[in-house]
């Protein structure tokens, strides 16, 4: 009898031993999903103000009359804005593709390719309005997240 016991003490530590293991292994592996979780909601929105912030910028810089404008680069909505540079034109073309935020300076007289355009962000889609004197601007940053903002203009409308 006193074996039995004994055994049954060896059985019962193991099985708490084991509930233990197991209730740590939970708790690690729910706090490594949290951590994720988190990570990945602080990213997004990290990426949503840095686009918004670089596209008001971009707009108070150049927010005069005829300048800023909204236009399409092969089929993708994109914000237009003119400058000369020497005795040049040339657009720079700030729009979406592939999954990327993206930005190209061309000559006004050429062709602009969106493949062209230099990779600013990870975004989705981009897309621009103008309602009296503000622009519109909706951030598609994955399928479950965007964010849409106002720039006002001081020089009008676009």
């Amino acid at each position: 009898m006193k074996e039995q016991k004994h055994s049954i003490e060896v059985v019962f530590t193991m099985v708490t031993f084991l509930m233990y293991a197991m209730a740590l292994l939970m708790f690690v592996s729910l706090g490594a999903m949290v951590y994720r979780s988190v990570t990945h909601q602080m990213e997004l929105h990290q990426t949503q103000r840095t686009a918004e912030n670089y596209l008001r910028e971009k707009v108070r810089q150049n927010d005069r009359t005829g300048i800023v404008s909204i236009g399409e680069i092969e089929g993708e909505p994109a914000l237009q804005i003119r400058q000369n540079i020497g005795e040049k034109e040339y657009v720079t073309y700030i729009f979406a593709e592939g999954g990327s935020l993206k930005e190209l300076l061309v000559s006004a007289k050429k062709d602009a390719k969106a493949s062209d355009g230099a990779v600013l962000l990870s975004m989705e889609e981009v897309s621009f309005a103008e309602e009296q004197g503000c622009l519109t601007v909706t951030l598609q940053m994955d399928e479950n997240h965007s964010h849409t903002f106002q720039i006002r203009r001081r020089s009008g409308s676009l």
